[in-house]
């Protein structure tokens, strides 16, 4: 099955900035952005040289994976993958969008060709409370590996 295009690759009626990634142009809307992440809308409003430009680099990541992150900031567009969700938190991290953040973390609670161990390493990093919570990281009560482990109480 082919890949569906990128829906941020051509110019809409509602883009009116142009993210650079890779070499490769993304149109977005400013201001959606700027709703759904506090760094966008330090970028686009704040005190910063981005601010009024027409087009904007944006450095240190991937095409794909900023495209990821942007089809789930925008409704419909996406869904996470057990491939995308470490990129999807990792730059949701970055870029501050609670919405990808929260949406990788439900996704995280009924992955399972996850992991148990990989999704407690992301949620610790992410402080992903959800998964923490229904995380089994107790030794006594973990899978087979701990089953043998026994206490021992000096007294």
């Amino acid at each position: 099955m082919a890949e569906a295009p990128n829906p941020f690759a051509t110019p809409t009626k509602l883009s009116n900035v142009t993210l650079i990634v890779d070499g490769k142009k993304l149109h977005v809307n400013k201001e959606y952005l700027a709703m759904h992440s506090p760094v966008f809308a330090a970028m686009f409003f704040g005190n910063f040289a981005e601010n009024g430009k027409e087009e904007i680099e944006i450095k240190d990541v991937a095409y794909e994976e900023f495209s990821d992150l942007l089809k789930l900031i925008y409704p419909g567009v996406s869904n996470i993958t057990s491939d995308s969700v470490p990129h999807i938190l990792k730059h949701a991290d970055r870029f501050q969008v609670k919405e990808a953040r929260d949406q990788a973390e439900i996704f995280l609670l009924s992955a399972e060709d996850i992991d148990e161990y990989e999704k407690i390493r992301m949620a610790e990093n992410y402080n992903l409370s959800k998964v923490i919570v229904n995380g089994d990281t107790d030794p006594f009560t973990a899978p087979s590996e701990f089953s043998n482990v026994v206490l021992i109480i000096e007294g």
